[in-house]
């Protein structure tokens, strides 16, 4: 087949369609982006359409008012290219011209790139946003002032002058220095949170992978030559400036802060080369010298602020002009092609600030704290509860996980199997005969594992935890209970005592399993799972028989300590009280305080448990006064939603898992007489509030950092408890007629995420 050259193809064919393409190109506007034909417009590019005008995505190119204000806002423009060094052909940053006002802001805006890391955008859209920060601009600032020197060779003695670049001889600014510093510090600082976040790997998105947008990252940089060159700039600031001003301030508080956060995260992320609890109090020094430098950047922040409010003579528009020439939200829009990305909003300087004062104060006191007071099961417990209600940092929460269990210890520090041991001794006075028999030592390490996903599972994300309980830990927990049945059964067989001996092992892990199942439903509630009244009243329903059930396995293991005393050798009981008679007066009371938290806890289950059951009766007097309405469904039913709502509890035989049958038998107040009805449920909220009020005297006597419901907790259920009794009687004053009642219902969970008010508006 012979060959076919390119002329000779008829010219004739070939028609130039480039006016064509300008004209239709010209049309497009920001409000019409797309060109379509009506008729043969797809799903598809539908779906696109909606996620190019979602408020919260954007489309790759931009429109030219956001590349400078004075730009048609009509006119589409692509992002802005990669740097590829400091003296880019198309964009140079500034170098030469930098000054000590220029050094300060772009100070001040690395920071809000650093929090909106925490925050959970990814490295390219926060940190990397700093043209600076890129690989080809970092290594040409290296060279101009390094050279060839590593930063350890280059920075192991500080300098007494300002230093000389080893390729131009000139001498390098404070500005310069400066600038090159903080840019280097949140480069090794967000290398260390993403190392720190993939090894906990919990993190819910994909946005700290090391191929995130293909990024390069500079890899001339390491923490101790980092920390070198952040100390040297501070040395020199100061040594040059005596005169300290605004913009001094800013640049010494942020210099101190991010050597004192390298250092934080550095240090807790490897617990294993020291003795964790002499590494933590040193973090807890750098986390308090860190928290100094952030509110004094705070105050003057402030006092800028208002300061601009007052009529001002100096010119801004040049500090402005150099940071948009430094920092570029939409620089790695061209490596995600023509789909939508998200669009991440950098917050105010001022905004920023607390965030990150936040986000060190729960390294304290999430993490620190944990390591160093977590001396019991119980106690870590209740603290990764605190934890996982308050819902903190992605760090924290890392930083937690990877210090959960190293060294084939909790925390580094404790025998897994010595707290569980010591926990089941506390809640069910545990014979030591039996905890120390070969049944009792092989399902004490049967436990390990399952307690320990336990307690990971409350440092997750909360979307999370319900998935792993669904994939992990019901089927676990199910095992754990025959198991136990198995140990609790030789035993007897073995002192030959029959079914005097209390079943304490089957008691622990039905406690465990109940609280599990509980915490599934609680977070179900939470997260808005359960939409509508109906839906409401049977997760409501269903916490009331589990509550229930948790609190009743509470008392068979009270009544176990009883039993307990039968089955203790003479000999070893009064080996016991010698011990005990011998420790100093702070152990008895750690071990009176974690029998008032016990008590505590069963306060708190039974709050909760009158709560529900207070919830589920208001929304029957409801149905009562037809001010809610039975929904109906095409495809479904509200058997068959209440079957996939429970449906992991199938794998759980005991408690048994309830039916539809059950709930439509169990919330049935048709023959109960309204005014009966809203006066048990009035007495239901009165009760609460009462318990709320008990269980605030308890904590008072206890430590705030181990207690099962901090403050502001007890607030948001005293406000439950009296919000729903205003409410209720204001339906009570409705129905004094004919028994209906109108006005809209909001189920409000402002005051707690898990019990809602019900509001008559």
């Amino acid at each position: 087949m012979a060959s076919t050259s390119p002329r000779d193809y008829p010219r004739e064919n070939l028609v130039d369609i480039t006016s064509l393409v300008e004209k239709s190109a010209a049309s497009l506007t920001l409000s019409k982006p797309i060109l379509c034909n009506e008729n043969s417009f797809s799903l598809h590019d539908s779906m696109a359409a909606l996620e190019l005008m979602d408020r919260k995505m954007d489309c790759c190119e931009l429109s030219a008012a956001l590349v400078h204000p004075k730009n048609d806002p009509d006119i589409i423009v692509p992002p802005r290219q990669i740097p590829t060094g400091l003296k880019d052909q198309i964009y140079s940053l500034p170098w030469a011209e930098l000054t000590i006002v220029d050094a300060a802001n772009i100070g001040l805006e690395i920071l809000i790139r650093l929090e909106s890391l925490l925050g959970g955008a990814s490295v390219a859209e926060s940190t990397y946003t700093c043209l600076y920060a890129h690989n080809a601009v970092l290594s040409d600032i290296k060279r101009i002032v390094d050279g060839d020197a590593s930063l350890a060779e280059r920075f192991g003695a500080m300098w007494t002058s300002p230093p000389i670049s080893p390729l131009s001889n000139e001498e390098i600014t404070t500005p310069q220095l400066l600038v090159y510093a903080q840019v280097l510090g949140v480069v090794e600082i967000s290398e260390v949170l993403r190392s720190i976040i993939l090894h906990a790997d919990i993190y819910e998105e994909e946005d700290f992978s090391v191929n995130t947008f293909g990024l390069q990252f500079f890899s001339d940089v390491d923490g101790p030559g980092t920390i070198r060159v952040l100390q040297h700039a501070l040395q020199s600031i100061k040594a040059e400036h005596t005169k300290e001003n605004e913009h001094i301030c800013i640049l010494e508080n942020i210099l101190s802060f991010q050597i004192n956060f390298l250092q934080i995260c550095a240090s807790l992320a490897k617990l294993t080369e020291a003795p964790a609890q002499k590494i933590v109090r040193e973090a807890k020094q750098l986390i308090a010298s860190g928290v100094s430098d952030l509110e004094k950047l705070q105050v003057i922040l402030l006092k800028r602020k208002s300061a601009e409010k007052l009529p001002s003579k100096q010119d801004s528009t040049p500090t402005s002009s150099t940071l948009s020439k430094c920092f570029d939200p939409y620089v790695y829009r061209p490596l995600v092609g023509n789909s939508p990305v998200r669009k991440v909003a950098f917050r105010e300087q001022i905004e920023s600030i607390p965030i990150l004062l936040k986000i060190l104060r729960e390294v304290n006191w999430a993490v620190c704290d944990l390591l160093l007071l977590g001396s019991t099961l119980g106690r870590i417990r209740r603290m990764l509860n605190r934890i996982s209600v308050s819902s903190v940092n992605i760090l924290s929460r890392s930083l937690i996980v990877l210090n959960l269990y190293f060294d084939d210890k909790l925390l580094g520090q404790h025998s897994l199997n010595q707290l569980i041991g010591g926990d089941l001794t506390q809640l069910t006075a545990l014979p030591k005969l039996l905890l120390e028999s070969n049944y009792g030592k092989a399902f004490l390490n049967r436990l390990a594992k399952p307690i320990y996903d336990s307690l990971k599972l409350l440092v997750l994300n909360r979307n999370r935890q319900r998935n792993y309980m669904e994939a992990v830990m019901f089927h676990e927990w199910s095992s754990l209970q025959q198991e136990a049945h198995i140990v609790d059964a030789n035993h007897r067989q073995e002192l030959n005592v029959g079914e005097v001996l209390p079943p304490y092992f089957t008691q622990y892990a039905l406690y465990f399993t109940v609280w599990l199942m509980d915490h599934h439903v609680a977070l179900g509630i939470e997260l808005s799972l359960y939409s509508g009244h109906h839906d409401l009243s049977t997760a409501f329903w269903y916490r009331d028989f589990l509550l229930a059930s948790l609190l009743n396995t509470m008392q068979q293991m009270r009544n176990s300590k009883r039993v307990s005393k039968k089955f203790i050798d003479t000999s070893q009981q009064r080996e016991t009280n010698n011990k005990q008679n011998g420790n100093n007066k702070v152990e008895n009371e750690t071990m009176t305080e974690d029998e008032l938290q016990d008590d505590i806890d069963a306060m708190a289950i039974g709050l909760k448990r009158s709560l529900c059951r207070g919830i589920v009766r208001f929304i029957a007097a409801l149905n009562q006064a037809e001010m809610v309405k039975k929904q109906t469904y095409e495809f479904t039913s509200f058997e068959k939603r209440f079957q996939k709502q429970f449906e992991p509890f199938l794998a759980i035989a005991q408690p048994p898992p309830l039916s539809y049958d059950n709930f439509h038998d169990g919330s049935d107040f048709s023959n109960v007489a309204q005014a009966d009805l809203l006066s048990s449920t009035s007495d239901c909220f009165k009760k609460c509030k009462g318990m709320v009020d008990n269980i605030s005297n308890h904590t008072s006597a206890v430590d705030k950092q181990f207690s099962t419901l901090d403050e502001e907790e007890l607030l948001g259920l005293t406000k439950v408890c009296v919000g729903n009794s205003v409410f209720l009687m204001k339906l009570t004053q409705q129905v004094c007629g004919d028994g209906k009642a109108k006005g809209k219902i909001e189920f409000d969970f402002k005051n707690n995420k898990q019990f809602c008010t019900i509001k008559i508006i």
